[in-house]
């Protein structure tokens, strides 16, 4: 008990000479002030909640709990209907939850069917699509497939699969494609389709002479007279030498070509020659038998079919000749 001086009424005590002495619980000149036990020691109802009343305090247990033999345990709230589907209890508290397909409202407690996707993507690649049932599903994005039923996507090689319209050269992207040309081609507007570079008209290309556009390419010509060096690009003149040994060449060329006739004609000679002795053998045969006033008819015919014989093997040959040297 405390004892304070009081000029007036002593309230909450027992009076004594212009004193007062307090209560437990009170404090003050006239013991008209509550004491708070509670703050005084944090620690007065631990490990409880310590409540301060009017001149005393009183230990109560948290919320959730309740006292059971002086002790506080653990209000089991899911034995009440306190979720509209699934309650769990916790340590001074519960939780409510929802069934597949449906999603807690604002107030925890109750159950409705919502978007599945909203919250969660349930681990798809790409897109989750709820479904009215309260489920969901997972979809690929254009350019991809799904793995197996899975919630993976793959992408679709539509080079590989010719699952694309250019007209080149395709290379696969993630999710499409790109057309591409070879080299010496560029990409028309479309993006699919190729068209011949000019290489002649561009300035950067420089011919000594003339510069002729094929597809995918060029190249330079020069004049008579000239060669193309190493470059491709320039021409040079052919010197002296080389013109001379060309006329040198084609000398050699037409001297072959008239020992070969030359060579021809002796062997057509020999030829006849040895027609002419057969022929002779014959008629000297027949001249055993008798006088023979004039060549035999058959005889003569022999002759004239073997020199035409002879005349058709040497224009043959001189054809061949003709046709190996490219003359006329």
């Amino acid at each position: 008990m405390q004892t304070v001086f009081c000029p007036s009424e002593c309230y909450n005590g027992h009076a004594i000479t212009n004193k007062c002495q307090c209560k437990d619980g009170w404090m003050g000149e006239c013991c008209n002030k509550d004491v708070n036990e509670c703050l005084q020691n944090n620690k007065l109802c631990n490990p409880n909640v310590c409540i301060n009343t009017v001149g005393s305090y009183k230990c109560s247990c948290h919320a959730g709990y309740e006292e059971e033999d002086g002790a506080c345990t653990d209000i089991d709230e899911c034995s009440g209907n306190v979720c509209d589907q699934i309650c769990t209890n916790t340590e001074g508290s519960y939780k409510c939850s929802c069934r597949e397909g449906y999603l807690l409202s604002d107030d925890n407690r109750k159950c409705i069917i919502g978007n599945m996707c909203k919250n969660s993507n349930h681990n798809c690649d790409h897109i989750c699509v709820s479904k009215p049932d309260g489920s969901y599903s997972c979809k690929c994005k254009l350019g991809y497939y799904e793995q197996n039923n899975s919630t993976k996507c793959l992408d679709i090689d539509e080079c590989l699969l010719s699952l694309h319209n250019c007209n080149q050269l395709c290379i696969n992207t993630p999710g499409s494609y790109k057309c591409s040309c070879k080299s010496g081609f560029k990409t028309n507007n479309n993006g699919l389709n190729c068209s011949d570079i000019d290489e002649c008209a561009d300035i950067s290309i420089h011919c000594d002479y003339q510069c002729k556009n094929t597809p995918g390419s060029f190249e330079c010509l020069c004049p008579s007279g000239f060669k193309l060096l190493s470059d491709k690009r320039t021409c040079q003149e052919l010197p002296v030498t080389e013109k001379t040994e060309k006329k040198t060449s084609d000398s050699k060329l037409s001297t072959g070509y008239m020992i070969l006739i030359t060579g021809v004609t002796i062997l057509i000679a020999i030829s006849v020659g040895i027609g002419i002795v057969f022929i002779k053998k014959r008629i000297a045969k027949r001249s055993s038998i008798g006088a023979i006033p004039s060549l035999p008819h058959s005889l003569s015919e022999d002759l004239g079919a073997a020199t035409s014989g002879l005349n058709f093997e040497f224009n043959r040959k001189l054809q061949i000749v003709q046709n190996i040297y490219h003359v006329s």
